[in-house]
């Protein structure tokens, strides 16, 4: 993809001790509404989901900054574990 997208600027800080939220950088990157976000109601410091991009559908796991500085526990690290079948499995279908 070639698109510049100069607001991520704004969205992410220079100073990477402060949060911000990942779902804004999704919005962004990839649109609003061709973003599927999965389990959303688990682990929140992780975010799970498939994505259009150029046509081609896209797994994506993203830590989440916002919560708990996006680190990784035994739950989040167990969601992104259980979301890499089904992300391959629906990238594969396109």
């Amino acid at each position: 993809m070639k698109r510049k997208t100069f607001s991520l600027t704004t969205i992410v800080p220079a100073d990477f001790k402060k949060a911000y939220d990942m779902h804004q950088v999704i919005k962004k990157v990839v649109g609003h509404h061709t973003f599927l976000e999965v389990l959303s109601e688990f682990a929140f410091n992780i975010i799970t989901g498939l994505a259009r991009m150029n046509g081609s559908t896209v797994g994506m796991v993203l830590n989440q900054p916002k919560v708990l500085a996006g680190c990784l526990d035994y739950h989040s690290s167990d969601k992104a574990a259980r979301s890499w079948p089904w992300a391959v499995w629906a990238c594969a279908l396109t």
